[in-house]
C-alpha cells in the first residue's frame, strides 16, 4: 500500500462568491415576490397566501441549490488575523466597514446522502431541517439589527399603513356621502393640514405658512358654487360650501385622530399589545389586500350609501324602514332592536349588512375605528396574564367579532364566547375567526339577547368585554344587561367596556366645543335613537348601582372612551400580584401538590383567630393610614401584632 500524504487546504471567505452570485440571480429572476414597496402596500394585488408561498419557496429552494455546492478547496494559506481587518481600500481612499455579528454554523444537509434515498420521509426531514436553517438565519439578522433601526422601521411601517388608511376611507367617506364619484380629496391639503398640527404641538408659528394650506376637501367642479344650479348637477359632486364644511370639522378633528394613531404607537412599541395583524400584508386577511376584493366592497358600499341610505336619511320615518320589509318576531327581536341604525340597510338582519358593515364603521371615523376599540386590550391583556391558563372570556355583542380577532391574536390560547342577537352577525364571526381558530383557543358563538343570556351560568368568566352596545338601547335595556354581564362574570373578574365619547369628554381634551358638536349631529346624521340619552348617561353610577362593579380606569381616544369595572369579591391580593389563593383547586391539573398544600396551609391560617381579631381592629380605623399603596398599613400591623403571638404559641406548643 502506498502512503499518501494528505494535505489540508483552507477555503477563504467569500471563494464561491461568483456560484453563489449567479445562483442568487437566477433565483431572483424565478421568484414571483412582490417588491418591497408593493409588499408593504395594504392594497397590493398579490394575495397574502400565494405571497407567503412564493417567499417559502423562493427561501427553500435557494436554500437547497446553495446545499448542493460544492466549494472546492483553493491552493491558498488562511487569511491572518493580522490581514482580516474592517478595512477596505477604495479609489476615495480607505473606508471602515462595521463589524459584522457573529453568525451561528449552520449544517446544511448532506447532498449526496439525501440523493441516495428518494423516500417521501428523507425529503420531509430535509425540508423540514432547511426550514429550521431559514429560522435561524431571519432570528439572527433580527438580532443584529440595533434596537432604534427596528424601532425607525416599524414605526415607518406603522405610519405608512395608517396614513393610507386614512386616506382611502376619507376618500371613501365623501364620496359616498356627498353624492358624487367627482367629489375631490385633496391630497396635499391632507398632509399641510397634518403639518401644521405637528408645527404647532413644537410651539413653531405657522401663520407665516397659512397662505400654503389648502383645504382637505375641495368642490369637484366649480360651476357648483352658484346658487342656481339644477338639483341634477348638485349630485355631481360636492358644493364649495359643503367642501368647506367637511375641512373645517376635518381640521378640528385632526389633532385628536393623529393622537389615536400616535399613542396607539407607542402602546405597541411598549409591547402592551402585537402589531395589528391586519396592519401587517403577510397576516391581513385577503378581503384588505387584494385590490379587487378591496374595489368590490367599496364600490358596493358607495352604492349602498348613494342608492339606500341617502334617500332613507331624508324620509321621516327612514330609521323604521326595516319593519316593512322584514316580519319581526317580537319574542325573539326586542322592539328597539328591529331599526335601521345609521340607515343601515336591512338593520342588523342580513348577510349583506354584516358583510358591509366593518368596512362602513371605518369609513364614519375615517380609519381610525380599531385603532379606539383596542385601547382596552392593554388592561385586558395585562388582566389576562395575571389569570389561570384557561381563563375565559365573554364578549357582549360581538357583531362581527372585529374585536375579538386583536384578543385572540394577543391571547392565542384564550377560550372565548361571542355572543350576539343577529344570526347573520354570528355567521360573519365565524368567518373571520378561521385564521386564529387554529392556534389553540376555544370560539362558541351564542345567539341570544344581551338583556337575557340565562344560558350561561352565574360567574363563568374571568372577563368580559362589550364594545360600541349601549349608546344603542334604550335605558332600561342599559339595565338588564348591566345586570346580566355581572351575574354571568366571576368575583374579582373584570368587564372592560368600550363606547361613545360623552358630553363633557371633550374638555378634557381642550375640544369640548368640537365633541360637544359632533355628539349633537352624528344622532340625526345616523338614526341613533337613544343617543343624546346615552350621552349624558353616568355610566360608573350605572354599573355601580345596578351591577354592583368598581371603576377601575378609564380613558379617552378622540370620539370613544374606555372602562375598565372589576366585580368585587375573590381573592383582593391578586390584583397586587397576580395570583389567587382561591383559584387553586384540587382538581387543577397545573398546580403542583407542594404548593396547593401550601395555600391550604395559608388559608387555614387565615381563619385562626390569632389573624382575624386583628384584621378586624385595622378594618374599622380610618383608611387615612393606608398612605402610600393599597393595604401597605395593615398588612404592617398585621404582621406587628400576629407574628409575636404566633411564635409564641410554637414555643409553648414544643414545651
Amino acid at each position: 500500500m502506498t502512503n499518501s500524504t494528505t494535505t489540508t487546504k483552507t477555503t477563504p471567505p467569500f471563494a464561491s462568491t461568483r456560484r453563489v452570485k449567479a445562483a442568487a440571480q437566477k433565483w431572483a429572476k424565478n421568484t414571483t415576490a412582490a417588491p418591497s414597496w408593493k409588499r408593504s402596500n395594504p392594497l397590493t394585488t398579490t394575495t397574502t397566501r400565494a405571497r407567503a408561498n412564493a417567499f417559502e419557496m423562493g427561501v427553500t429552494s435557494g436554500l437547497k441549490r446553495a446545499s448542493n455546492f460544492r466549494l472546492n478547496a483553493v491552493d491558498t494559506e488562511a487569511p491572518s488575523s493580522s490581514s482580516s481587518s474592517n478595512k477596505i481600500e477604495t479609489p476615495f481612499g480607505t473606508i471602515d466597514l462595521p463589524q459584522l455579528p457573529e453568525l451561528p454554523k449552520l449544517e446544511l444537509p448532506n447532498a449526496s446522502s439525501s440523493s441516495s434515498s428518494s423516500s417521501p420521509s428523507s425529503s420531509s426531514q430535509q425540508q423540514d431541517a432547511i426550514a429550521q436553517i431559514a429560522r435561524q438565519f431571519a432570528k439572527t439578522m433580527e438580532d443584529s439589527i440595533p434596537k432604534d433601526v427596528q424601532k425607525n422601521v416599524f414605526r415607518a411601517q406603522y405610519t405608512a399603513a395608517v396614513s393610507a388608511r386614512f386616506l382611502f376611507f376619507l376618500t371613501n367617506g365623501v364620496v359616498a356621502s356627498r353624492g358624487g364619484s367627482r367629489a375631490d380629496v385633496d391630497g396635499v391639503g391632507v398632509a399641510s393640514a397634518v403639518a401644521k398640527i405637528l408645527l404647532e404641538e413644537n410651539n413653531i408659528d405657522t401663520k407665516p405658512f397659512e397662505d400654503t394650506i389648502r383645504p382637505m376637501v375641495r368642490a369637484a367642479d366649480a360651476n357648483l358654487t352658484t346658487a342656481g344650479n339644477s338639483p341634477e348637477k348638485e349630485s355631481e359632486g360636492m358644493t364649495e360650501e359643503a367642501a368647506r364644511d367637511v375641512s373645517a370639522f376635518l381640521e378640528a378633528h385632526m389633532s385628536a385622530i393623529l393622537s389615536v394613531f400616535r399613542e396607539e404607537m407607542e402602546l405597541i412599541e411598549n409591547e402592551e399589545y402585537k402589531f395589528p395583524y391586519d396592519m401587517n400584508p403577510v397576516t391581513a386577511p385577503s378581503y384588505q389586500t387584494n385590490l379587487l376584493q378591496v374595489l368590490r366592497i367599496s364600490r358596493d358600499n358607495i352604492r349602498d350609501q348613494q342608492q339606500k341610505v341617502q334617500p332613507r336619511r331624508q324620509r321621516k320615518d327612514g330609521g323604521q324602514d326595516l319593519l316593512s320589509t322584514f316580519e319581526i318576531d317580537e319574542k325573539r327581536y326586542p322592539k328597539y332592536y328591529a331599526q335601521n341604525f345609521h340607515y343601515q340597510t336591512d338593520g342588523w338582519l342580513s348577510n349583506e349588512s354584516a358583510r358591509l358593515y366593518d368596512f362602513q364603521v371605518e369609513t364614519l371615523f375615517l380609519g381610525s375605528a380599531d385603532a379606539m376599540r383596542r385601547r382596552c386590550l392593554p388592561h385586558l391583556n395585562k388582566y389576562l396574564k395575571s389569570q389561570r391558563k384557561n381563563a375565559k372570556l365573554l364578549d357582549v355583542a360581538t357583531g362581527t367579532g372585529r374585536f375579538l380577532t386583536f384578543v385572540r391574536d394577543n391571547n392565542p390560547e384564550l377560550e372565548c364566547t361571542a355572543q350576539d342577537l343577529s344570526p347573520f352577525y354570528l355567521a360573519k364571526t365565524r368567518d373571520n375567526h378561521k385564521a386564529f381558530d387554529k392556534n389553540g383557543g376555544k370560539l362558541t358563538l351564542l345567539e341570544a339577547n344581551a338583556e337575557d343570556m340565562s344560558t350561561l351560568e352565574d360567574g363563568s368568566f374571568d372577563a368580559v368585554t362589550c364594545v360600541y352596545l349601549f349608546h344603542e338601547l334604550p335605558p332600561e335595556a342599559q339595565k338588564n344587561v348591566v345586570k346580566e354581564m355581572s351575574r354571568v362574570l366571576k368575583p374579582g373578574g373584570k368587564l372592560f367596556f368600550v363606547d361613545s365619547a360623552q358630553r363633557g369628554d371633550g374638555k378634557r381634551m381642550n375640544m369640548e366645543k368640537e365633541i360637544d358638536q359632533a355628539l349633537e349631529n352624528f344622532p340625526v346624521f345616523s338614526h341613533e335613537p337613544y343617543y343624546r340619552a346615552y350621552s349624558e348617561l353616568d355610566l360608573k353610577n350605572l354599573f355601580k348601582e345596578v351591577g354592583g362593579l368598581d371603576c377601575e380606569a378609564e380613558e379617552l381616544a378622540w370620539v370613544s372612551k374606555t372602562f375598565v369595572f372589576q366585580k368585587p369579591g375573590g381573592d383582593e391580593s391578586s390584583a397586587m400580584n397576580g395570583a389567587s389563593v382561591t383559584e387553586l383547586r384540587d382538581d387543577d391539573e397545573d398546580v403542583d401538590e407542594s404548593v396547593l398544600a401550601a395555600a391550604n396551609e395559608l388559608k387555614a391560617e387565615m381563619r385562626n383567630s390569632t389573624v382575624a381579631p386583628v384584621v378586624e381592629e385595622i378594618e374599622q380605623k380610618p383608611a387615612v393610614e393606608e398612605i402610600t399603596w393599597a393595604g401597605e398599613a395593615s398588612t404592617k400591623e398585621i404582621f406587628e401584632q400576629v407574628t409575636p403571638e404566633v411564635i409564641e404559641e410554637k414555643e409553648d406548643e414544643q414545651n
